[in-house]
């Protein structure tokens, strides 16, 4: 309602200024600006990706996309207004009337594309399915997200089709914004449709990823089927017995599929960093869009059901139909990566050009599809039942293949005496008995509520040594150990303590390699360092950043030496509960085995 009315108080505004007299208004100047708007509003879609992609995704990734449409409007129709104004300083005279209807009509044509850019732009923010209440995107009566109302004023859909239009005419380019983001109006509402629901505080989840951060394994497809807009999956019913059952499809606008269809599935494994602060990767259906060409022009699908791991150390993929419009899937466990399948209905003539991942756009046209193509659904449902569907692309789901793995470095250590490795602290408390005192100051560190206790979230903080020495406080105003998930478990590496290195430790101030520090339990699943304790004379580093995992050991605040007496270095780890940790990593190369391995807790 609120968006809904700024629009049209916008619009109003925009064409009475241009239609009322006065100096440097009426027909003439408000053509001169409208040429200009529509010459930055093609600037700012020219640039929008390359922007976004080379430079704003690396400063501020929730607002990036928006912002590389704002941006370069704004900047471009400034110096545009200044050309005009110095090429042509002189005004056209016309009667009152044409000054007052010609303002009017291209002001608000000016009106129309500035303000359409300025909402996208907004859309595009890290904000809830709702934009100041406008949410445009509903249930099908099927299920699914179907972009089912538009503004009152559709100034965003207005603009983006004029600018398609443009772009395979006047304003041509080889990627037109027709073919590579159509109907991107409907993906700026889509992308939002994935709010969290965390301890009863909601939030948007990441909208946004870097090209770096995931990656597409592999492309199948299943041969065309007879049954207009259906997808066919085999399922079991509560005894077990095997059941096939059908999901009817609608594109994203509502319409029903026609003629003969065919799955297209897409494998995309998430790197570390593509998750939440939690280290948690979320992806809703509205998130994954795949563009393609068909007879009658270019559309973008969103997937009908999406392959996932169910639960924490399974091992085994799920297929979830995407049947609600509040659906949306977490990654499981504290594996490094993640792994998530996204299943499209297409026509069967349709030619597949993109697939946008949380707006990161990959051509996938020439992307080969696995060497033998499934004759049914069924078939692609036996294959993920039996791990063929990803074996075909060299893919073991939830882990590294052991061939993958230098181990020429590699130094076994044994159990001590009782049992125990040195190296592994199986627990979350800070070491030496320290504790953060609420009441001097968390120092950066994101303090949370788990169960009953106080625990660290995240961040960064540095502390002197007596500022953790604060054991007689009050329970409720300490903070002595890290937080983790339902489904994981914190476990620290100890490297050096008190200028004494373990025998990983010694084996690290050895070696040459660096990398990102790893765990690797005994089937190969991979966790990532999500931070450190260090300490170095009287002040103490401690950083938690699970949705920042550390690339290298040249993160840390020092380097390891074995001339420094009071360095004391502990890695924190969140590895899935239960598993049996066997190894530690740098990337790749394995610089320590752990003998028989450690069961987590």
């Amino acid at each position: 309602m609120i968006l809904n009315v700024l629009v049209v108080l916008l619009l109003i505004a925009i064409t009475l200024l241009w239609g009322m007299r006065g100096k440097g208004r009426g027909l003439f100047s408000s053509m001169l600006t409208f040429l200009c708007v529509v010459v930055s509003g093609a600037v700012a879609f020219g640039l929008w990706e390359t922007l976004a992609y080379k430079y704003l995704l690396g400063m501020n990734e929730d607002m990036a996309w928006g912002l590389a449409l704002l941006i370069p409007f704004g900047v471009t129709l400034l110096i545009t207004r200044i050309i005009a104004d110095l090429a042509v300083p002189k005004n056209l005279d016309f009667g009152d009337a044409e000054n007052f209807i010609g303002g009017a009509v291209f002001g608000l044509l000016s009106g129309v594309i500035t303000v359409g850019v300025i909402v996208l732009s907004l859309s595009y923010f890290r904000v809830g399915p709702a934009l100041l209440g406008y949410s445009p995107i509903a249930e099908g009566k099927n299920g699914g997200l179907v972009y089912e109302k538009s503004l009152w004023v559709p100034v965003d859909k207005l603009t983006v089709k004029f600018y398609e239009h443009a772009s395979n005419g006047a304003f041509g380019t080889p990627t037109p914004l027709a073919e590579r983001m159509p109907r991107l109006y409907e993906q700026a509402a889509m992308q939002r449709m994935v709010y969290v629901d965390n301890s009863g505080k909601g939030h948007i989840a990441r909208n946004s990823i870097k090209g770096d951060q995931f990656e597409i394994k592999g492309r199948y497809q299943s041969a065309p089927g007879a049954v207009s807009g259906l997808a066919v999956y085999e399922t079991v019913d509560a005894n077990g017995v095997p059941v096939e059952k059908t999901q009817e499809v609608v594109r994203p606008d509502g319409e029903a599929l026609s003629g003969t269809v065919r799955i297209e599935g897409f494998l995309v494994e998430f790197k570390a960093g593509a998750g939440e602060k939690s280290g948690q990767v979320v992806v809703g259906p509205g998130q994954v869009r795949l563009i393609v060409a068909e007879s009658d022009g270019v559309v973008a699908y969103n997937p009908f059901s999406i392959i996932a791991t169910p639960e924490a150390g399974s091992g085994q993929m799920h297929r979830f139909p995407v049947n609600a419009n509040e659906l949306f899937l977490p990654s499981v466990g504290g594996a490094s990566t993640s792994y998530f399948a996204f299943e499209f209905l297409v026509p069967s003539d349709a030619v597949v050009q993109d697939l946008l991942v949380k707006n990161y756009r990959v051509p996938v046209g020439e992307l080969a599809p696995a060497a033998t193509a499934y004759a049914s659904a069924k078939d692609r449902d036996e294959a993920l039942r039996s791990g063929d569907l990803f074996g075909a692309f060299g893919v073991t789901i939830g882990g590294l293949d052991e061939k993958e793995i230098d181990k020429t470095e590699s130094v076994a250590i044994q159990k001590n005496s009782k049992g125990n490795f040195d190296e592994i602290i199986n627990n979350a408390l800070l070491p030496e008995g320290w504790v953060v005192a609420t009441t001097t100051g968390t120092k950066g560190l994101e303090i949370v509520q788990q169960d009953k206790d106080k625990m660290i979230g995240g961040g960064q903080g540095i502390f002197t040594v007596d500022d953790l020495k604060q054991r007689g406080l009050d329970r409720n105003l300490r903070v002595g150990q890290f937080a983790s998930k339902r489904d994981t478990t914190i476990v620290q590496i100890q490297v050096k303590s008190q200028g004494r290195a373990t025998k990983l430790g010694l084996a690290l101030q050895a070696t040459s390699a660096d990398g990102p520090p790893r765990l690797i339990d005994d089937k190969g699943r991979i966790y990532e360092a999500n931070g450190w304790i260090y300490a170095d004379g009287g002040t103490v580093n401690i950083r938690f950043t699970p949705g920042d995992p550390l690339e290298g050991l040249s993160e840390l605040p020092s380097a390891l030496s074995d001339t420094k007496r009071d360095q004391t270095l502990y890695l924190i780890f969140q590895p899935t509960k239960g598993v049996n940790v066997t190894g530690f990593l740098l990337g790749k190369k394995q610089i320590a085995s752990f003998v028989g391995g450690e069961r987590v807790r």
